[in-house]
């Protein structure tokens, strides 16, 4: 069980916490070093909440079309690709759109490892597997803290160190 668990887990991480719960951790320096004003700011984290509903609702038809591995590997280069995106956003328009693809992650790995989980644990394992992979939110913004308070100024740093 742990061998899936673990890595699930670890997705769930990066995929919520990192790529798009992060933001608001880093939003007052991204905002003095981008120029952005409060709403700007509001509208580049909603981006992320947008692209996760989309990708929600577009995951079960990638996952019957493509197979849940692929939709998870998807899932890790869409958040990694957002996260490499955010450290080098220059603008409002660059950082919108990179936390954009940061959040198709999230909405597009929670079903597909659901699938992986109902297809490779036991009915006796699957509750407890399911609740330890979801719980890599909780982990990853446990992770983050630290971070943030460390490295806030070196938001950019930051976030190549999340995409790593």
């Amino acid at each position: 069980m742990w061998k899936f668990v673990v890595p699930g887990l670890a997705m769930v991480a990066v995929t919520y916490a990192l790529a798009r719960l992060s933001f608001g951790l880093f939003l007052p320096d991204i905002s003095i070093s981008l120029g952005l004003s409060e709403s700007d700011g509001g509208f580049v984290g909603s981006a992320a909440y947008v692209s996760y509903s989309i990708a929600l609702l577009i995951s079960s038809s990638l996952i019957k079309k493509l197979g849940y591995h692929k939709v998870i590997m998807i899932a890790g280069l869409t958040a990694v690709v957002g996260l490499v995106g955010i450290a080098a956003a220059h603008s409002f328009w660059h950082l919108l759109l990179s936390m954009f693809v940061a959040g198709l992650g999230s909405g597009l790995v929670s079903p597909a490892l659901s699938q992986m989980a109902q297809h490779t644990l036991s009915k006796k394992e699957l509750d407890q597997g399911n609740t330890w992979i979801n719980s890599g939110t909780s982990f990853g913004v446990i992770l983050t803290g630290p971070i943030v308070l460390l490295f806030t100024e070196h938001w950019r740093l930051s976030y190549i160190l999340f995409a790593l």
